[in-house]
């Protein structure tokens, strides 16, 4: 019986001590994941076929130099003005600033939200974060009224014109 409540008291131990290196130990962190992502502009509003700007801010808050590849999409007829894929490394508690300039496209319609995406990924490819920042157009009205520039006469007589 003696026998039986040590070795209860040793598996209880045990259980308990690995429960509380669970909880305040995590080896397997990935610093990509805390890494900070935000566009400037969440939100912008332009005509197609000119030109916005915004900018990408990334952050690394931890302690760690991070190495990652940062990837713009953005919808296949517009311009891009910027380097579309770029490896950067980041030092401990620094930051970058990634501005670009696009253009939307002449066929781009309006009253339709565009998406710019900026993806993060590892060295190996593997993407951590997006981030995406929306290009609203406008709608178009194209009503056009020309006037008649002619101007018929009746005869009342002969109901000829």
């Amino acid at each position: 019986m003696i026998v039986a409540k040590k070795i209860l008291f040793a598996i209880l131990i045990l259980i308990v001590s690995i429960k509380l290196s669970y909880a305040q130990f995590f080896f397997l962190d990935d610093v990509h994941d805390q890494i900070e992502v935000e566009f400037l502009k969440h939100k912008i509003e332009t005509e197609s076929n000119e030109t916005f700007f915004n900018v990408l801010k990334i952050k690394n808050p931890t302690q760690q130099q991070v190495s990652f590849i940062t990837n713009f999409s953005y919808p296949a007829t517009w311009s891009f003005m910027g380097e579309k894929n770029q490896q950067l490394t980041l030092g401990p508690n620094d930051s970058i600033f990634i501005p670009f300039r696009a253009a939307a496209s002449v066929d781009a319609k309006g009253e339709i939200g565009y998406a710019i995406v900026a993806s993060l990924s590892d060295l190996n490819g593997v993407p951590f974060k997006n981030k995406y920042s929306f290009v609203n157009i406008p709608k178009r009205m194209d009503i056009k009224f020309l006037p008649m520039s002619r101007l018929v006469f009746l005869d009342q007589s002969t109901k000829k014109a």
